[in-house]
């Protein structure tokens, strides 16, 4: 007998229903759920997979707790809680943070369309993108029994597959794709086409960051809670930036003081434009580790033009930002400081909380939609499209 496996969207990997586990709000439960994370954290900073306690030594105990101090109070839970690691207690699930998420913020799961092809339908209108019914790996494309699609092609029938996704995570991909939501203007066939060629068993072959929880059932997994957080809520930026942003602003604004530390600068020699061109392939931390160590590097990303530039262009996932940026004064910020803020709290994390969680899970998500867009525009140049440009 074969067992059951889920199916999860094409673009996230995450659950396609809103059923999750919402852990338990008791003290105990809390601090119980919340020092495995504790743990868990320090280990995969350490690269194991997970943190042992019980043949820990003081010292041990002492730098733990103090590489956590924001998990400092929960951490400390340890030496108070020796059945952390097996819970007796039904009640006691293990389910996510009831403070971060809640039953009404995963509605979004149950808004699913499915990509397709509509074989008893001829002609290059046949392939679809569809809300639909589901249920056990099977798709309805409207409420005919007659017309079932099995997801990711995994059944005996000789139908060809649909690819579910969330609805949230179609306008990202559109967004990727044609850079505004048009889901209509998607040549359906072609991404079709990069789908099938990337179908997996219950998931496409992509990377869908560092989330757990698809496995033969969705695992609700404490520390992973910003991948169900709607990734479309709209986010006021604005108000965020006036209430946190400035008491967190101070320790981002420090200058290098590189006189006398960098003994020789190969980018002395370099055009001002092919050390930007150089730039243009890094990510902004390694723009950030390039300046510790070349003085000439360190002067030429110094303007704030600069940086304004690299946020359009490393966050287009944050809309709000773009939005943002477009309508401020040029000198109404340091616009490195707040690259700097906004990608540390923006960045998808095990264990995150706050405000960012449904745009960091738009940032995890925007990489595999990315990678089909990319896909997507190599498919249409082969077949010469010459209407399309590159991404």
């Amino acid at each position: 007998m074969v067992a059951n496996f889920n199916v999860y969207c094409a673009l996230c990997s995450g659950c396609l229903v809103s059923f999750c586990d919402i852990g338990s709000s008791s003290p105990r439960h809390l601090t119980i759920r919340r020092a495995r994370v504790a743990r868990r954290t320090y280990s995969r900073r350490r690269g194991e997979l997970y943190y042992e306690t019980d043949d820990e030594s003081e010292e041990e105990k002492v730098a733990r707790l103090e590489a956590l101090p924001w998990l400092r109070e929960v951490a400390e839970a340890d030496d108070n809680s020796s059945d952390t690691d097996s819970i007796g207690d039904p009640e006691d699930d293990l389910g996510y943070d009831p403070e971060l998420v809640a039953d009404s913020e995963l509605m979004w799961l149950n808004e699913v369309f499915a990509l397709g092809i509509a074989h008893r339908e001829p002609g290059p209108r046949r392939y679809f993108i569809s809300e639909c019914f589901y249920y056990d790996r099977v798709y309805h494309y409207d409420p005919d029994e007659q017309s079932r699609y099995f997801a990711y092609g995994v059944s005996d029938l000789p139908d060809p597959p649909v690819f579910p996704m969330h609805a949230g995570c179609v306008d990202i991909l559109s967004r990727a794709i044609l850079g505004v939501v048009d889901v209509a203007g998607i040549r359906k066939e072609v991404l079709y086409d990069v789908m099938h060629e990337l179908a997996d068993f219950c998931r496409l072959d992509l990377k869908y960051g560092d989330i757990t929880g698809a496995d033969q059932d969705w695992q609700c997994v404490p520390g992973e809670e910003y991948s169900v957080i709607c990734p479309t809520d709209p986010l006021d930026l604005a108000e965020l930036l006036r209430s946190n942003y400035a008491a967190n602003i101070p320790g981002a604004q420090k200058s290098l003081d590189l006189g006398g530390k960098v003994i020789r600068d190969p980018f002395r020699i370099l055009p001002i434009e092919m050390i930007h061109h150089i730039l243009g392939y890094l990510p902004g931390e390694s723009i950030f580790a390039l300046n510790k160590a070349s003085c000439t590097v360190n002067t030429r990303t110094s303007n704030n033009q600069f940086w304004k530039r690299r946020l359009v262009q490393d966050m287009p996932w944050f809309w709000e930002l773009q939005a943002y940026l477009a309508e401020s004064q040029d000198g109404a910020h340091d616009y490195k400081a707040l690259y700097m803020w906004l990608d540390r709290r923006t960045k998808p994390m095990y264990a995150m909380s706050g405000a960012f969680m449904g745009v960091a899970n738009r940032r995890r998500i925007w990489g595999p939609c990315s990678e089909l867009a990319g896909r997507y525009y190599d498919r249409l140049h082969a077949e010469g499209d010459g209407r399309v440009l590159s991404l």
